[in-house]
C-alpha cells in the first residue's frame, strides 16, 4: 500500500468540505458521495463547529476517508487532527505557522499550505509543507474579497513550483478545460462537488476530465 505522501503525488481531485456547502446534507454521506465519484482527498473545514462537534465529524469522515484508500486532511485546527489521527493538516493565512505544524504532527503527516500569488510562493517554508494550493484562480464566493489571479498568472506560477499544487477558486467542470490546457494537473473545489445536487456525478465529472476522459 502506498504510504499517503506517495498517495498526495498521484491525487488530482481534491474536495473540501464545508457543511456550509450541504444544507440539512448528512456530512458522511456527502463524503462518501465525494469519493465515490473520485474524490482522492477530502479536506473537512468548519469555522463555526466548536471542538467538540469537530472532533467528532473529523471522526466520522476520517472513518469513510481511510476505508476508501483516500487522504483525510483537516483545515487550521492541528491538535484536532493530531487527536483524529487525520492524514495531515491545510494551513491558511494566520493560522499555526507550517514549522511548528511539523514539529506537532511529526515527518510524517502531510501538511498544506494556502497561497494566493507568486511572491507568497516563494517565501513559502518548502522544507516543512508537501503540497500547496494557488488561487483563487477565478472569482469565488468562498473568498469574494480575493481578486481572481487568472489564467496567464496561473501559467507562471505553475512553471515556477516543485511541489505538489492544487488550484482552487471558482473552478468547474465548464472552466476547467482552461486550467488543463496551461498544464495544470490538481484542483481542489468546494461548491463544485459539495454545492451540487448530485454529489458523485459531480465529484465523477471533474475526475474525469482531469483524466483526460
Amino acid at each position: 500500500m502506498l504510504s499517503k505522501k506517495k498517495l498526495l503525488q498521484k491525487s488530482t481531485l481534491y474536495a473540501i468540505l464545508d457543511p456550509e456547502f450541504l444544507g440539512k446534507r448528512d456530512i458522511e454521506e456527502a463524503v462518501e458521495d465525494a469519493l465515490r465519484g473520485g474524490a482522492d482527498i477530502i479536506q473537512y473545514r468548519d469555522k463555526q463547529a466548536n471542538d467538540l462537534l469537530f472532533i467528532q465529524n473529523a471522526s466520522r469522515i476520517r472513518y469513510i476517508v481511510t476505508r476508501h484508500g483516500g487522504i483525510f486532511i483537516i483545515n487550521d485546527r492541528v491538535p484536532i487532527a493530531k487527536e483524529v489521527d487525520a492524514d495531515g493538516v491545510h494551513i491558511g493565512a494566520g493560522d499555526l505557522a507550517p514549522q511548528e505544524a511539523r514539529t506537532m504532527l511529526g515527518p510524517d503527516r502531510i501538511i498544506g499550505l494556502t497561497t494566493h500569488s507568486l511572491a507568497e510562493i516563494e517565501r513559502a517554508p518548502l522544507d516543512c509543507i508537501d503540497y500547496i494550493s494557488v488561487g483563487p484562480v477565478f472569482l469565488t464566493k468562498t473568498k469574494p474579497s480575493l481578486e481572481p489571479l487568472g489564467i496567464k498568472e496561473i501559467t507562471n506560477i505553475i512553471s515556477f513550483i516543485s511541489l505538489p499544487f492544487f488550484i482552487i477558486g471558482g473552478i468547474t467542470v465548464d472552466n476547467l478545460e482552461a486550467l488543463l490546457d496551461v498544464g495544470a494537473t490538481r484542483i481542489a473545489v468546494i461548491g463544485a462537488i459539495f454545492g451540487q445536487e448530485n454529489i458523485r456525478q459531480a465529484a465523477s465529472a471533474l475526475k474525469q476530465k482531469l483524466s483526460g476522459n
